[in-house]
């Protein structure tokens, strides 16, 4: 069952389906309990330990080892950075992505390993670093080998006093401050294209357009069969 769910989980395919019987992971055993008679003894049982619960706990236990293997290289390199932005997801609930960079030691170059998410009760920069400490001591790595630490530039992040990047100082003073390049580069390309008219309104007729598209049945149709007409293959016209 390992196995079977692990292939899934590696595939990125749906697990479970919209009955108990209908899943992948169900018709994957069934499939291979043909030529596995063990498997198909098993299956013949009242607890098969197949339910959600138990699913969602291996995928847990699977997830762990993979995070324990990462650590261990992790650890061999020593020294590591620490790479962290926080968003909202679907459930209006704040999460911290957690990101650690360490050095191959067998290709000597820079890896990024992400380490998880984790849900945030409040974004103030104290929260936030209590937070990634935390996790870091779960992880079983010392602070005091963090040698570079990269968020964006807000001021929960980078503040000087009370930022997150400032209170980790206070525990490593090694801990360089980079402002993310990609967040740089992004703020860079929205002020270029603000100061640009033709571009700014192209930007804003661009939304405009997939906003009214989506708002209504009627013109996504419309829409969809002018697309097919064109033999254009691209996903769709969104804000």
């Amino acid at each position: 069952m390992f196995l079977s769910l692990k292939l899934l989980a590696r595939q990125g395919l749906a697990i479970r389906g919209d009955t108990p019987t209908e899943g992948n992971l169900i018709q994957l055993l069934k499939r291979r309990a043909e030529d596995v008679p063990e498997l198909a003894r098993w299956l013949q049982r009242r607890e098969k330990f197949v339910s959600p619960e138990i699913q969602n706990e291996m995928l847990k236990i699977m997830a762990h080892e993979i995070q324990r293997d990462i650590i261990k290289e992790i650890q061999a390199s020593k020294v590591f950075s620490s790479i962290m932005d926080e968003c909202r997801d679907e459930g209006n609930l704040e999460q911290l992505s957690i990101c650690i960079r360490s050095v191959d030691l067998k290709t000597l170059q820079a890896v990024e390993h992400f380490m998880g998410f984790y849900t945030a009760s409040d974004t103030k920069g104290q929260s936030l670093k209590e937070m990634f400490i935390d996790s870091l001591t779960r992880m079983t790595f010392d602070v005091s080998d963090q040698r570079d630490q990269c968020y964006v530039g807000g001021s929960n992040m980078r503040g000087r006093f009370k930022g997150v990047q400032a209170l980790n100082k206070e525990l490593q003073l090694l801990a360089l401050y980079v402002h993310s390049f990609n967040h740089s580069l992004n703020l860079g390309i929205q002020d270029s294209l603000n100061s640009l008219p033709f571009a700014r309104e192209a930007l804003q007729w661009t939304h405009d357009v997939g906003v009214i598209i989506e708002r209504s049945p009627k013109r996504q149709t419309r829409f969809d069969d002018i697309r097919a007409s064109m033999d254009d293959c691209s996903d769709g016209v969104g804000p």
